[in-house]
């Protein structure tokens, strides 16, 4: 008799921090294999003994999400519409569930938004499908709404009390020259 959290064939799994799908189920180890293709035996007793996520236990249906950031001064509406467009668009996102668009916070270098959305997830790749296909929208929508992803950007500031030193040299008697200096 097996307990009712234990894992079926067939049923999606993270042990120990790997993905994998279960192949079978032994009387003292059980057999996976990771989106890699790689097989790996798991005892049974690491599978009492330690967390273990079993993705389709009861429901094929997870919530992922999506990260993207926005350059600073990007009116803040139409990103979220934009966002929540995309998602609805995508076939393999689940209609019942509404996407939920958050303005996560105010980053070093963009204004950050997450959408977060539901999925079946059948296979070990198919959350990273989706959100990858969810990212290639993202870009398609906002390049063709003019809505900036931010990149980081850092301030420079000068000090221009004292004399300020430029050199140009050419790198090839600048590294012949440190080599001068260490011999």
């Amino acid at each position: 008799r097996t307990f009712p959290f234990w894992p079926r064939i067939g049923d999606l799994v993270n042990v120990d921090g790997i993905d994998a799908n279960v192949e079978h189920i032994g009387a003292r180890a059980t057999r996976v294999r990771t989106g890699e293709h790689l097989e790996i035996l798991i005892p049974n007793n690491n599978i009492l003994n330690n967390n273990v996520t079993n993705w389709t236990l009861s429901d094929t249906r997870i919530r992922t999400s999506v990260s993207v950031g926005v350059a600073y001064g990007t009116p803040v509406r139409p990103v979220q519409e934009a966002l929540k467009r995309v998602v609805v668009e995508h076939p393999k996102v689940i209609r019942e569930s509404e996407p939920v668009v958050i303005f996560e916070d105010f980053g070093d270098s963009s204004l950050v938004f997450k959408v977060h959305f539901w999925i079946h997830m059948r296979t070990i790749m198919d959350r990273s499908i989706v959100r990858s296909d969810i990212r290639v929208a993202i870009d398609d929508a906002f390049r063709r709404e003019g809505i900036v992803i931010a990149f980081p950007q850092r301030d420079v500031h000068l000090d221009l009390d004292s004399p300020l030193e430029i050199a140009v040299t050419d790198a090839r008697s600048a590294s012949q020259q440190q080599l001068g200096r260490a011999a």
